[in-house]
Formats: structure tokens, sequence, C-alpha cells
């Protein structure tokens, strides 16, 4: 999954939202630090995400559809 870096973003709360590592994200996105700049496109490994999304919307709970990608401003897939 493509995810762009938002106001408040840190790396620990994006790696445990789609279930991987700061370690996996700063590999995968050649990151020679933990500072993040809004804006940034990140590559994510999305097993959990997709999970998530499964399960319902994590934000709102509503099912999950394809009208239903976009939640409180954040991309969900």
């Amino acid at each position: 999954v493509n995810y762009t870096v938002e106001a408040g973003d840190n790396l620990y709360d994006i790696a445990e939202r789609f279930g991987t590592t700061v370690d996996k994200i700063k590999k995968d996105n050649d990151l020679k630090s933990n500072t993040l700049t809004v804006g940034t496109m990140l590559i994510i490994d999305d097993k959990k995400e997709i999970s998530s999304i499964e399960k319902g919307c994590p934000a709102c709970g509503r099912a999950a559809s394809a009208d239903h990608l976009y939640c409180g401003g954040r991309y969900l897939g």
C-alpha cells in the first residue's frame, strides 16, 4: 500500500496500524532516521490493514465496501 504521511504521524503508529515494524518501513523506504515529513509517500506492507478492512472500518466500524474507502480523511485501502 502507498501511504502519504500526514501531520501527527509517526513511524511507530503507522507500523502498528499496518501490522509491520518501524525497521521494515525504514528499510522498504530507505529512511535513515525516524523523522517523517508531511506529504512523503511511504510503501507499506498492508497485511494487517487488509484484514481490518475485511472486518469493517477500523475508524468508524462501518462495513467495508467499495464506496467506503475514506474515513476521517484517511485512505483505508
